[in-house]
């Protein structure tokens, strides 16, 4: 994606063709109030971090105060103001930096009403590259509609790879975890769960935003773009269910990996204890005749040490018989 040039933070400046296409607008020609803009439909893009968006927003752009707060906000939730013909729209969507983490969630705000689209990013956003490029090849939006719809789609597919590999991740764990070692599953684990829980803190509000949007009396939102909103929040209440599912697989398969290391640390502990059990009066009986005392029975006969011996073994075998005849092992 170009990054911002402009004094302003202004990235790109397009004109809607109406067929798909787009014209790209002079910068210092297409900053001007919306009462200027008599043809077409106008996109300006604009980088949220820039110095120079926040004074032309707040100075130049005509908007309300209202509006300038949405288009700035820095990591709002996901939602939809609708006044008049206006929308002020915040959406969420992956990062497209390569240094970013995978399930790195950017805002995206965008403000229109209808003639007018502002959006205002915080980090570069892979489904505005790919509007931008449909655009240039003639087969982007053709209106301000249209444009919404297709941008909150793009926004929310792109999802659903990085959805199903935690889905996947959660059932292999699943099924590896008698085989491997505990601790590290538990940690992978841990990381799965949070990046599932980081995904799902923002699909309920977008999924809400999207609804509401696509039912807003809005006289430049025709039935096709409300099919597509409509279809994407369902989409967004998919990945919801797909999500709540998966956490609680992780959920489940956690609790068996801990139990799994409970059962493993209560077996040694009870190896541990019929071992001392079995040795104890073993010990008792040699430390005994190990006093060093005139008058120990048989302490002249060559065969008492083997009848010593003999005698712990036997007293072994009978200890191994009344466990298992206790049930301990």
């Amino acid at each position: 994606m170009i990054e911002a040039l402009s004094p302003c933070g202004l990235i790109f400046a397009l004109r809607l063709d109406g067929k798909g296409g787009a014209l790209a607008l002079d910068p210092g020609a297409c900053l001007v109030p919306d009462e200027a803009l008599l043809t077409g439909t106008h996109w300006l893009h604009f980088d949220g971090r820039h110095q120079g968006a926040r004074l032309w927003l707040r100075g130049e752009s005509g908007l309300d105060p209202v509006a300038i707060d949405g288009l700035l906000g820095r990591n709002p939730r996901p939602r939809v103001t609708v006044t008049g013909e206006q929308v002020l729209l915040s959406l969420r969507g992956l990062s497209m930096e390569p240094s970013a983490p995978e399930d790195d969630m950017l805002s995206v705000q965008v403000w229109t009403n209808g003639a007018r689209i502002i959006t205002c990013r915080d980090r570069p956003a892979q489904a505005i590259s790919d509007l931008r490029r449909d655009l240039d090849h003639g087969q982007g939006p053709a209106d301000t509609g249209e444009f919404l719809s297709v941008l909150a789609e793009r926004l929310v597919s792109a999802m659903d790879d990085l959805i199903a590999e935690a889905e996947a991740d959660t059932d292999r764990l699943g099924q590896t975890g008698a085989r491997s070692n505990t601790a590290a599953l538990v940690e992978e684990l841990a990381g799965i769960r949070r990046r599932m829980i980081r995904l799902g803190r923002y699909l309920g509000p977008q999924r809400r935003a999207l609804t509401h949007l696509a039912a807003a009396p809005l006289a430049w939102l025709n039935q096709e773009d409300r099919a597509l909103l409509h279809a994407t929040a369902e989409q967004t209440a998919e990945f919801e269910d797909s999500l709540r599912s998966a956490l609680e697989v992780a959920e489940i398969t956690q609790d068996e990996l801990l139990q799994r290391s409970s059962e493993k640390t209560e077996q040694r502990v009870y190896v541990l204890t019929l071992i001392s059990a079995v040795f104890m009066p073993l010990s008792f009986v040699t430390g005994l005749f190990g006093v060093n005392l005139a008058g120990i029975p048989a302490a002249e006969n060559p065969l008492s040490f083997a009848a010593l011996v003999g005698s712990l073994v036997a007293l072994v075998g009978v200890q191994l018989l009344i466990f298992k005849a206790k049930g301990w092992f």
